[in-house]
């Protein structure tokens, strides 16, 4: 069942209230937690989940639960121009303090140059900028799930999981890491090609990751990537994007659907290897979250830092779940990094919409009209 529309999240989500999405759910869509224990199967007893890296199994704990697993990844990054660095004598920062201080550098000396180019078009990266710094800032996802399920149960506030990477992205404002205007009609590819030639130093991937791929095999420019960092210089998370996610229809557990468990288990197993993750391939910008997985088909960049942050912190983009706040808070966001203003009552104002959408869960209002459709 294919839809061609532009809400493809929502779409998936009627399915799954519905339970209208077959026996084995594959797509982009990250499944709540409540809707994972509602229309999906547990499947942390079984077998293959083993064969995952558990810094990944870690980011879909659901209570104890396990209801989905990741397909193939792609990594959010830091890309920059290497020619540039060296010509200007700019050193790659290894901390949140000296990627501050070198926006700071490259302002003074090169006014000319973006620190950051972003992509603006999509309005949601201006949110990604902020829960990405708050997750590399936090060294124990457990504590930060934690955070977060307070939040979305309405016991909690959203400023307890991302006040740290609002902070943190008032410090990259107030460096004047970005031009936001010069990058309101880029997508990702765009803001990329600033940063190959040389009007950016950097760029936040936070999509696109195989047009990066093509551009990073194919210019006579030297382009490096680095992980997102934490106000702890040994804190480092690289972010990932899920390309699909897998689960199984909890209806399966029924009596009389013992033969299609125990097939769609033969799926799971085989979808769960290399070869079968191999199958579901698109580009060389991808790589399997798997134990001790070759990766021999990614691109050696994103394979080299993938590898180099084996150790460090793992974490998904965060827009499920958020969906009522995503919009009205990225745009608020944006105007401060066009302004150069501040981002004080942003968390605020997010915490007074999601206590209205608890009080009417099933309707999250895009406009208010007087008259009765028919």
């Amino acid at each position: 069942d294919i839809y061609y529309g532009p809400n493809s999240s929502q779409n998936t989500k009627m399915q799954l209230d519905k339970d209208d999405f077959g026996d084995i759910y594959i797509g982009g869509y990250r499944v709540t937690d409540e809707d994972c224990k509602a229309h999906l199967l547990d499947l942390s007893g079984y077998e293959f989940v083993g064969n995952y890296d558990d810094a990944i199994l870690d980011q879909y704990d659901t209570e104890g639960g396990l209801y989905q697993l990741p397909g193939l990844l792609v990594i959010r990054v830091m890309a920059y121009n290497k020619d540039l660095f060296r010509e200007k004598g700019w050193k790659m920062p290894e901390s949140h303090e000296e990627l501050v201080a070198l926006c700071r550098q490259i302002r003074e000396e090169a006014p000319e140059i973006t620190p950051i180019a972003f992509a603006t078009v999509a309005p949601g990266y201006a949110f990604t900028t902020v829960t990405t710094l708050s997750q590399a800032d936090m060294s124990d996802m457990l504590e930060f799930k934690l955070r977060e399920d307070a939040y979305m149960d309405g016991s909690g506030s959203i400023s307890e999981i991302f006040q740290s990477g609002m902070d943190m992205t008032q410090e990259l404002i107030d460096a004047g890491a970005y031009d936001v205007e010069l990058d309101s009609d880029e997508w990702d590819s765009g803001a990329m090609r600033r940063m190959v030639d040389g009007e950016a130093a950097m760029c936040a991937v936070w999509g696109s990751q195989d047009a990066l791929r093509e551009i990073m095999e194919t210019t006579s420019r030297d382009i490096g990537l680095f992980p997102f960092y934490g106000r702890d210089a040994s804190e480092k998370l690289l972010g990932t994007g899920v390309t699909a996610n897998i689960g199984l229809s909890k209806s399966l557990k029924e009596k009389g659907n013992e033969k299609k468990l125990e097939n769609a288990i033969r799926v799971m197993e085989f979808l769960t290897t290399e070869e079968g993750l191999g199958i579901m391939r698109n580009s060389s910008a991808e790589i399997m979250p798997l134990k001790n997985a070759v990766n021999d088909g990614t691109n050696s960049l994103y394979r080299e830092v993938w590898e180099e942050n084996i150790s460090g912190m793992r974490a998904p983009m965060l827009y499920g779940g958020y969906e009522d706040i995503l919009v009205p808070v990225a745009e608020r966001i944006l105007e401060a990094m066009r302004t150069g203003g501040s981002l004080d009552g942003i968390l605020d104002m997010a915490d007074e919409i999601h206590k209205k959408t608890l009080e009417k869960p099933d309707s999250i209002a895009l406009a208010m009209v007087e008259k009765r459709f028919t």
